[in-house]
Parts: structure tokens; sequence; C-alpha cells
């Protein structure tokens, strides 16, 4: 699969004209404001002529501490390396480029990073790399009970979200439901997820950026961990740049597109009618007299809720082996609609869902202004998919095969047949 997300930019601190990478899991306590300099007298100036942000040094952070008198040893074993310089050389290094300026030496962004980032931490970061698709899939799968939750449904094989794809006939299935049945714009927007829950593991957005661009049909999923830009080589431009390990770091991610069901199921809810509750209390009041309740006199009243069955017609992990349950959730939508809960279809052995997502609209992403969908036509090559939601769009293509392929019959997954692969 080809995605390409080209509107969505991740904020950086930035010095001078040039960006540099945000240290992980950095606060703002990390970060200090540093006033604009004088090109000519080397002088702070009020106004915001160069106004930047720069990381903070340890003797600038320890300087936040000095009320209550203690300063870590690794603040103290790290200002060894920093240095006072004149005012006359910090106006220098102002007047001369983007540097860091301030009481310390001049360093380059890589000299930063390594000093920074240790090798173990690279090591703990590849690991939860590594680990990002199946904690997905725990979660989605209540490790791997779904199976037996969705037993307690009835639910038909066309429902599988890998059904019409196995088949070959994604295109005719879509354009069949396209044309009989009514489009629904409940769940229709640019939406971000910051909070995917279930069992006793979660993640948020730190964790992964995850952006739903739905329309009344079609859709695209798209899901990256925020670790890869830490394990993956800079230098990378395609596939062929990359070595065994960054491939199997690149794997770590998702996007699937295809269209949305929308349908109204009822949620039973018995409730005592007046009827019963009346016979109940002549029981209390007469034993001599016999009465008896029947099913007739318990009202049943049904609350529709919308629920959603997704089909996928492009999806980066399917390798042929498909999903045993449906992509089938219940919505909960706020009531502003700029938020809504997605919660797994069947419950557990609580009676609980057993999971939930919550989805957040991004900002200009309703579908008021626009929402188009478009897919490539059967007869063009590989499927693709563009959808557009008021400011916000993503498209993607299918994979190109040439029939070389080399076929791995044990594995169900992209993650684990490129792993496969290069071992």
């Amino acid at each position: 699969v080809i995605v390409r997300a080209c509107f969505f930019q991740e904020e950086k601190p930035i010095v001078g004209p040039r960006e540099v990478p945000m240290p992980l899991k950095a606060t703002e306590e990390d970060f200090i404001p540093v006033k604009t300099m004088s090109e000519s007298q080397g002088s702070p100036q009020a106004g915001p002529r160069r106004a930047f942000f720069i990381p903070a040094t340890p003797a600038q952070l320890t300087s936040t501490t000095q009320s209550s008198h203690r300063t870590s040893p690794e603040i103290q074993a790290q200002q060894a390396h920093y240095h006072p310089m004149s005012n006359s050389q910090q106006a220098a290094m102002v007047r001369s480029g983007p540097h860091f300026s301030g009481a310390k030496r001049v360093r380059s962004n890589s000299e930063h990073e390594q000093e920074e980032i240790s090798n173990v931490r690279i090591q703990e970061l590849q690991l939860r790399h590594l680990d990002w698709s199946s904690k997905q899939g725990r979660i989605l799968t209540a490790n791997g009970k779904a199976s037996e939750y969705y037993q307690r449904c009835s639910f038909d094989s066309s429902e599988l979200p890998h059904y019409h794809l196995q088949m070959g006939n994604t295109h005719p299935a879509f354009i069949r439901w396209s044309e009989q049945e009514e489009h629904n714009f409940l769940v229709c927007g640019a939406w971000t997820r910051p909070l995917f829950v279930g069992g006793w593991e979660h993640s948020t957005s730190i964790d992964e950026r995850c952006y739903n661009v739905q329309t009344p049909t079609l859709f695209i999923d798209l899901r990256i961990p925020t670790t890869r830009e830490a394990v993956l080589p800079l230098h990378c431009t395609s596939l062929s740049s990359l070595d065994d390990t960054s491939l199997r770091m690149y794997a770590r991610q998702h996007v699937f597109a295809g269209y949305t069901k929308i349908n109204w199921e009822g949620v039973p809810s018995p409730q005592r009618s007046v009827a019963t509750i009346a016979s109940a209390s002549s029981r209390d009041t007469s034993k001599s007299k016999s009465s008896s309740v029947s099913a007739s006199s318990v009202t049943v009243k049904q609350k529709q809720r919308a629920v959603c069955t997704r089909h996928h017609c492009i999806d980066w992990n399917f390798v042929g082996v498909p999903r045993p349950v449906p992509n089938k959730w219940w919505v909960e939508m706020s009531d502003d609609e700029q938020m809504w809960k997605e919660w797994a279809y069947p419950t557990d052995d609580n009676g609980q869902h057993y999971y939930c997502e919550r989805w957040e609209r991004l900002g200009d992403g309703d579908s008021d202004d626009v929402a188009l969908a478009l897919r490539k036509n059967p007869n063009d090559g590989p499927d693709g998919i563009l959808v557009v939601v008021g400011d916000h769009f993503n498209y993607c293509f299918g994979r190109r095969m040439t029939g070389d392929e080399n076929h791995y019959p044990t594995v169900s997954t992209l993650v684990d047949l490129v792993d496969q692969a290069l071992a």
C-alpha cells in the first residue's frame, strides 16, 4: 500500500530558519524563551524580531530547583559539558545563524541527539516499536478472545472485513451497496484517535498518530506509531534504501481503506409495565387470590443504536488470511458531534464492550463544507481510493503484484511476513 498524507504536519521547535527534532518525551520545562538579539549591538531587544525557543541547558534547568537547594547528580554531571561564554561571543553566535546560544558550547543536531539518547534508550524504543502492531492486536481482539465473544452474536460471513477482498469482488459489492442503501453522515468527518483502550492495556496519541477520514461511503484509516521517526534512518527515501532492521521497523504501521455500512439496531431493555406492578401488588396484599403475570405484561423497550460495519478494499496488513470476526462496532456520538466513541460490538464475560476507541474531530474536518469520495476504475490496475472531508484528504493505492512473489503459508499478517522473510 502506498500512502501519502500530505496535509498532516508535526509541530517542532525551531531555531532560526532550521527545524530540529524535539527530544523524546520533552516537556515545557525543557524549553526556555530567548529574547531577540540585535545584530548591531549584541544586546537583548524587546521586540519579536528573532524570538525563538532553544532547549534549556542543565544550568538553566538547575536554576528552577535552586529554591529547594537540590541539584540531581545527573544534572551536575551534565554541567561539565557546558562552558560559559562572553557577551561578545554570544552576540557573534546569534549573528552567525541558527546555532544554539546561551551558556553552552555550540553543538550540531547529531551531537545533541547522540548525547541525549543513549544506546540503551534506542534499544528500548526499538523493542517498543516492534511490539506496536502486537499491542494493537491484543487490544483489538481482547488477547485473542474476540472470536469467543462473537460466538454469542449472530453474524454472516459476508460481514467479515476481507470477505469481498478475498472473493475479488469489492468493486461490484461496493457499487451494489452504494446504489441500494441510503448513505449516512453520522461519522462523516476527519478524525483523530486520542485513546484506544481494552483489557489492561491502552495506547494514546503519544504512542501513535491516527487519522480517519470518513465520507458517507468510502474511508481511509491511517495509523503510524510515533516511535518510527526515532528508529528509522533519517536518510531513507524508499524501500530500497532500508536495511533488514529498518524494513522490520517500517512494517509496523497500518492503513486500510474501504466503505462503511451504518445500520440501526435495537437493544432490548426489559421494563416492568403498569399491569405487572399492579399484579405484583395484588399478590402482596391478598395471598388467597392467585394472580399470574403473562409475558405480554412485560414491555420490552427497543433503544436504537447506530452500528457500523466496515469492508476493507485495501489493507496494509492483509496477505491472504482473512480476519475471523467482523470489523463491527457501536457508535456513541457526543451532543456537539465533535467526538464519538467506538465500542466493540460483542461484550466480554463481564458484560462490557471489550474495547473502546475515542475519536475527536480534527480542525476544519467537518463534512458541511465538502465530502468527496473517489475510487479507481477496476480496469486501471491496482485499486485506489481518494477521500476529502473539509480541509483534509488522504489517498492510498493497492499493491502492484508481479506474480513472482514468494508465498508464506504460515503467516497471517504483513508484519509476520516481513519478519519471517528477513529471518
